[in-house]
């Protein structure tokens, strides 16, 4: 998944500014016109993907840190990104028709991730924060309407593996970037958004999975073991690793029934053995 690159910018000019407030206020569409909406919101978010950026030659006598692409081609600003997110789950979550959260799950999901990983590129800047919380709230929004949604069973899967690919790169990370980037360990506030994917995981993602295949249920529980360990990334992340740990824990603990016996199946040889990895 490549990252997005834009230019660092605070500034978000007026026109840009009235264009995203103006398709906050247009709702309630016709039925044809939700995925040209959420269509174009992915395509702004989705545009700098493809352009080569690096840093801008030593700071001149105005001193700047911003980015901007190789082909001299313009990118948007991060400020613009953030706003776009902000319309796009807006419109998500209290706009679209149900069948339409359904439509445009994997697009948005998918672009959100993009946007997640700008956490590696530019890790000073506020877009991937924006963009996990925008990614928690459209899986605690949409998920359920695309489990009731009548689809094929491979669909349902491919529904699934969007979200998975999204978590294992930025939780976790297999180059030494993050290392590089986090020599002295995560800030509360990056440990925190970590620690709400994992309860995400837990609590919204893992219980929905009882209908389906193994290996889906297994990736899941994959991302909290290895959380856990914390042998995914050099950087202290205890909070983190805690957490993931007691999801286990929890998911093992709570009252078994015939509808999350097979979580439980997963999850507890999965538990037992890290637990025996802790203790040795």
């Amino acid at each position: 998944m490549s990252p997005i690159m834009a230019s660092d910018s605070t500034s978000l000019s007026h026109v840009q500014a009235s264009a995203l407030n103006l398709l906050q206020k247009l709702p309630p569409f016709q039925d044809d016109i939700w995925p040209q909406v959420f269509g174009q919101l992915v395509r702004y978010l989705s545009t700098p993907v493809s352009l080569a950026i690096e840093p801008l030659p030593p700071a001149t006598d105005e001193g700047t840190d911003e980015l901007y692409p190789v082909s001299g081609e313009p990118a948007f600003s991060v400020s613009f990104l953030e706003k776009a997110v902000f319309v796009l789950v807006h419109m998500y979550q209290y706009h679209c028709p149900v069948y339409v959260r359904v439509s445009v799950f994997k697009d948005v999901v998918h672009v959100l991730g993009t946007l997640m990983q700008t956490k590696y590129a530019i890790p000073s800047s506020t877009l991937w924060r924006s963009a996990v919380m925008a990614f928690i709230l459209v899986i605690k929004v949409g998920l359920g309407a695309v489990m009731d949604a009548d689809v094929p069973t491979e669909d349902m899967e491919s529904f699934w593996n969007s979200m998975i690919d999204v978590l294992f790169p930025f939780l976790l990370p297999t180059s030494p970037t993050l290392t590089d980037l986090r020599e002295d360990g995560l800030s509360p506030e990056e440990d925190e958004l970590d620690v709400e994917l994992s309860d995400l995981i837990a609590n919204e993602m893992l219980p929905r999975t009882q209908k389906l295949p193994a290996p889906l249920k297994e990736k899941l529980v994959q991302l909290l073991d290895e959380g856990s360990s914390q042998r995914s990334s050099c950087v202290q992340r205890e909070r983190f690793a805690e957490r993931c740990l007691g999801n286990m824990f929890r998911l093992c603990d709570i009252r078994i029934t015939q509808d999350n016996v097979s979580i439980a199946q997963v999850v507890c040889p999965v538990l037992v053995n890290r637990c025996s990895c802790v203790l040795r």
